[in-house]
């Protein structure tokens, strides 16, 4: 991939000239990438039917250094309760915000975080069961 993100390498007569110039363009910004994750976070409803290292408080941990070591700039999420949601974003040091989505009879939500220094909400809305957010 990394050779095709310079316009040098690339076949110029395979483009017109107006697509190499937007090539160009969106290869200037090729350090702007963003980063998108989606988990299935499992809801804590049950964990007491789960072994001890899987209930919540201790897989908690563990998905945010995963989501760390990914450096995401918006996490898709499925199966959270208010409470889970809490507890993510006080864990990513507030550094993201949480549109939920569509949520169910129970409270709980398919949403969205995304990195609030990097994106700004133009609008949201959500369609069962998805959560749909232009930012």
């Amino acid at each position: 991939m990394e050779h095709y993100e310079s316009i040098e390498n690339l076949p110029a007569q395979k483009f017109t000239k107006k697509q190499m110039e937007e090539i160009s363009r969106a290869l200037e910004k090729k350090e702007e990438k963003i980063r998108l994750v989606t988990y299935n976070m499992l809801f804590d409803l049950y964990d007491h039917n789960l072994e001890e290292q899987n209930r919540w408080p201790n897989r908690l941990p563990r998905i945010v250094t995963l989501l760390q070591s990914m450096k995401p700039d918006i996490i898709c999420t499925q199966e959270l309760y208010p409470k889970q949601v809490d507890d993510i974003k006080n864990l990513l040091n507030n550094d993201f915000a949480f549109f939920p989505g569509w949520v169910d009879s129970d409270g709980e939500s398919y949403g969205i975080f995304y990195r609030k220094t990097r994106f700004e909400v133009l609008n949201s809305r959500f369609e069962k069961p998805l959560s749909i957010k232009r930012l």
